[in-house]
């Protein structure tokens, strides 16, 4: 059944038509002279409405049963307990100095993704001093980002031990230790609100806080391409769920739904434009925040050029201050020269591990590759 309904449209009708016609032949054949031509037109006329009708049916009773399925789920979820164990010491600790960056350690971790059969990260050790800079570099799927959320306390390791301050991580209270960091994922959420409300709840506390947004997309890279839009910071980014769109998604570059995102000031922006305004975002919970202590961010200039990429580092670079830094990249550029720990990864194993000019001395894949990549930027 679900089969036959998934045929197009206009081929539906046409099985109506073809059906409900035989009917009408056979009945003239058993009693000629009996149906005027009109009544043929209006059948056909009838049975054509009434095709479009029963379709028409079935898609709504279609996405009733989605959305049906999408509230069990949700409220499945909300069941769903969490399996990581809170620790009971606050972070930081109330003798630490703050302002202050947060020191790291991993011992021979090991991490493997709950009903994954293999490990993303294998017998991991380095240490990241407060106020370090470092940065995580290798191919796509290596485990960097997996780094990343082991430290924000999304999984817990499976094997090792990971130590912020010198005290196992699980031994914190994990809202404290995520309220101490701001991480910027490379997964990072497209509100379908305003530019000013994205930016703005990266720190819920001051969403209206203009003057703070605006300095959060200075730094961000984003505050020059958002002021040439004829809405500012209160343009729509993205298109809100309504049942205009979900019934014409196939006719989004039509002239009506084109008007009606000029009318609502609806701007869809680029990939690079997105991630200044995510940075931005991640500037905006860290700004003026002597709370935060550890600064992430994940692949944040992927989609910037070279130049965009070096101006963005030296910003972050000026604004971190005394916090610790983790930058997570699989381009060799600009910010490795500047690290103070590069790791260089490989199928979640640390390969190379050391500042630029030692890796570069070492002459093996690190260099190689940041040989490869040289040369490219310079022909």
């Amino acid at each position: 059944m679900v089969r036959y309904w998934s045929i197009h449209p206009y081929v539906q009708r046409l099985v109506y038509l073809f059906f409900f016609k035989i009917l009408f032949a056979l009945r003239s054949i058993h009693s000629p002279g009996t149906i005027p031509l009109k009544s043929l037109t209006l059948l056909t006329t009838t049975i054509t409405t009434l095709g479009y009708r029963i379709q028409t049916l079935l898609y709504y009773t279609r996405s009733t049963s989605g959305y049906r399925k999408t509230i069990v789920a949700l409220y499945q979820a909300l069941e769903i307990k969490n399996i990581l164990k809170d620790g009971d010491i606050p972070y930081p600790a109330p003798d630490v100095p703050v302002p202050g960056g947060m020191k790291v350690e991993f011992r021979n971790v090991s991490f493997q993704y709950p009903e994954k059969d293999t490990a993303v990260l294998k017998n991991m050790s380095f240490t990241l001093n407060p106020g370090q800079l470092m940065v995580i570099v290798g191919e796509n799927g290596c485990g960097k980002s997996s780094t990343v959320k082991l430290l924000n306390r999304l999984f817990d390791m499976s094997e090792g031990a990971i130590l912020i301050d010198d005290l196992p991580i699980e031994t914190y209270v994990a809202a404290d230790v995520r309220r101490a960091q701001a991480v910027m994922s490379q997964e990072f959420v497209k509100y379908p609100l305003t530019i000013r409300e994205n930016i703005g709840l990266g720190s819920v506390d001051h969403v209206d806080d203009i003057d703070r947004i605006h300095r959060a997309t200075k730094l961000g890279g984003a505050f020059d391409f958002i002021n040439e839009l004829p809405l500012g910071f209160e343009t729509d980014i993205e298109a809100r769920s309504d049942a205009w769109s979900s019934m014409h998604k196939a006719k989004e570059g039509g002239p009506l739904k084109t008007k009606l995102k000029e009318l609502e000031g609806e701007f869809e922006i680029s990939g690079g434009q997105w991630q200044r305004l995510a940075i931005s975002r991640t500037l905006m919970r860290a700004m003026d925040n002597d709370d935060i202590r550890l600064l992430c961010f994940d692949e944040p200039s992927s989609a910037l050029d070279p130049k965009a990429e070096f101006e963005l580092f030296e910003r972050l670079r000026d604004f971190r201050g005394q916090k610790t830094l983790i930058f997570i990249t699989h381009r060799f550029g600009h910010l490795t020269k500047f690290a103070d720990v590069i790791l260089y990864m490989k199928n979640g194993e640390i390969t190379e591990q050391g500042t630029h000019a030692e890796l570069l001395a070492k002459g093996e894949e690190y260099a190689h590759l940041y040989n490869i990549q040289a040369q490219a930027f310079s022909t």
